[in-house]
């Protein structure tokens, strides 16, 4: 998971639409500013998933727009563009596995990035129970984006003579945020 500073730049669409119908909800959006929201999300991200770091286009095909706080937690915070991210829509994990549930650890939180490592296998340790609850209601252990990770640390390792690296994943038996996230825009 990778620190997400909302801009808080909303689209355009989204604030006129907000102001024009302050009694709605997300679900009264029609698709294009839904698709605003979303090209907006995974811009700022970077185009990677809010939750596991795979790559997004921004379109509906592979992205979604994830509420950190569940709509059915707070329906006063559907509309509110610091509670939406852009994730992936990868079956069983990330937004998908989350469902309703609220999350330990976001990734609007900076302890987002030192509370879950990554591991030489493709696996994610969490540091604490929190840590440990966020990567289970997110699924990001499951065997299917462990071997993703662990063909891109092979793949990057076979490719670049990087010391760091080799420290990283030789001698910690683990992998930086940067390192995984670095991969992840290269190799996914």
């Amino acid at each position: 998971m990778k620190l997400i500073r909302k801009n808080n730049n909303e689209p355009a669409r989204l604030s006129l639409w907000k102001a024009q119908n302050p009694d709605k909800v997300y679900d009264d959006l029609d698709q294009g500013i839904k698709q605003d929201i979303r090209m907006a999300c995974a811009t700022e991200q970077g185009f990677l998933c809010a939750y596991c770091c795979k790559a997004i286009s921004g379109s509906n095909t592979d992205t979604l727009n994830e509420h950190i706080v569940p709509q059915s937690v707070d329906a006063s915070r559907t509309l509110d563009f610091t509670n939406i991210v852009a994730s992936c829509t990868t079956d069983k994990q990330c937004d998908r596995a989350k469902k309703n549930n609220v999350l330990p650890i976001t990734p609007l939180m900076p302890n987002c990035e030192t509370d879950l490592v990554f591991q030489l296998d493709g696996s994610v340790k969490g540091q604490n129970k929190v840590a440990r609850q966020t990567i289970s209601i997110l699924n990001l252990n499951n065997k299917a984006l462990q071997n993703d990770r662990k063909r891109m640390i092979v793949e990057y390792f076979d490719e670049e003579d990087d010391d760091e690296f080799f420290y990283c994943c030789c001698v910690k038996k683990s992998c930086s945020l940067k390192t995984v996230v670095c991969l992840s825009m290269r190799l996914w």
